[in-house]
């Protein structure tokens, strides 16, 4: 076989690596399974109860402000699915589903929840022309955020572009 040209190498390196991020996002939906739904013998049963698992910085009050299912409710899939949605936009979590679990005088609904890591630090290096005050106001991110790679993002472009526009 004849050796790559110069174009063929570069047109191989892009698809290589839409290759590799396709595999990483059907490797992350294959370990994200959709919530536990009730099972058709649960629904209509009454919530007896409602509980969260998995919260360690986030308030049980902070999610119970978002979620609208409570006790006394008749267990409604459309219902749950619109509080994990909730508590998805919240930004507080990675992984947010639910289990109907069977209790005596109905159905316990457990969140399991996995809460996002928080900003503990913003730290800048090897910054001469700029002050840290100038760049960290142009960091979307603040510390005691979860942290959120889109900010993160948005934040090095800011800075890239503060430096180019101050030379």
């Amino acid at each position: 076989a004849a050796p790559p040209t110069g174009r063929s190498r570069r047109i191989s390196l892009p698809v290589c690596c839409l290759v590799a991020l396709a595999l990483c996002v059907r490797a992350a939906a294959q370990e994200d399974p959709a919530p536990a739904a009730p099972g058709d013998a649960q629904a209509g049963q009454t919530i007896v109860a409602v509980s969260f698992e998995g919260l360690d910085k986030t308030s049980e009050a902070y999610v119970r402000e978002i979620v609208r299912v409570k006790a006394g409710d008749a267990l409604e899939t459309s219902a749950l699915d619109r509080d994990v949605a909730r508590l998805v936009r919240s930004g507080r979590f990675q992984t947010v589903r639910y289990e109907a679990r069977p209790e005596a005088e109905g159905v316990r609904v457990v969140f399991l929840l996995a809460e996002r890591p928080l900003v503990k630090a913003i730290r800048f290096e090897g910054n001469s022309k700029l002050k840290d005050n100038e760049l960290r106001d142009k960091v979307p991110q603040k510390v005691g955020d979860p942290v959120d790679r889109f900010s993160v993002q948005e934040g090095q472009d800011a800075i890239i572009a503060l430096y180019k526009d101050k030379g």
